[in-house]
């Protein structure tokens, strides 16, 4: 760990999260265990987080007399502030449950690493291109930066019109599996 005078450098954490929050694949965390302070904003910044039943929490970081400061940016796109203070100021650890409650995991599970493949085959049979786009508008909402309606509309008829769409249309209409290879995500 590399130090700024007194305190730890956190730059490796803050690219950790800037990455996640930038890449055009969906991200996917599956945790088992205890998760604490800057782990749980890695997990945060993950589209889609999957944690065994038995996994527990803690943001730490007032027990050591330091704030979650930069762990706030991805844990507050994905939990209202009102459902984290008090584990924020206490420290307390919570349980995957009231994890699952406030929105900081997307389910909890047995296998973690089962709902993540099963869910990433899901999403592998999807267009890529779509994919790329729907994740792009779900981070947009996330941030509340949603275009109006009108431009929805037009972003909908756009993407319906689009080759993948058309690939998507004609599959089910034939009964068949789509063929995304002859398309390149956006």
């Amino acid at each position: 760990r590399t130090m700024v005078g007194n305190a730890p450098d956190l730059s490796p954490l803050r690219r950790v999260l800037e990455t996640l929050s930038l890449t055009r694949q969906p991200t996917v965390a599956t945790i088992s265990g205890h998760v604490r302070a800057g782990g749980i904003g890695i997990m945060a910044a993950c589209d889609v987080v999957f944690v065994a039943r038995h996994t527990d929490f803690a943001f730490t970081e007032t027990k050591l007399g330091a704030i979650p400061a930069l762990i706030s940016g991805p844990l507050f796109n994905r939990v209202a502030p009102h459902l984290v203070s008090r584990y924020y100021l206490s420290g307390e650890v919570f349980d995957a449950e009231t994890a699952y409650n406030m929105g900081l995991v997307t389910e909890a599970v047995d296998d973690p690493t089962v709902a993540a493949n099963d869910w990433a085959a899901s999403v592998a049979a999807a267009a890529p291109g779509a994919v790329s786009a729907t994740l792009e508008l779900l981070r947009q909402a996330v941030a509340g930066g949603l275009p109006t309606l009108r431009a929805l509309q037009e972003l909908s008829e756009r993407t319906f019109a689009g080759a993948e769409a058309q690939e998507g249309i004609r599959a089910l209409l034939e009964k068949r599996k789509p063929v995304w290879g002859a398309f390149e995500a956006r």
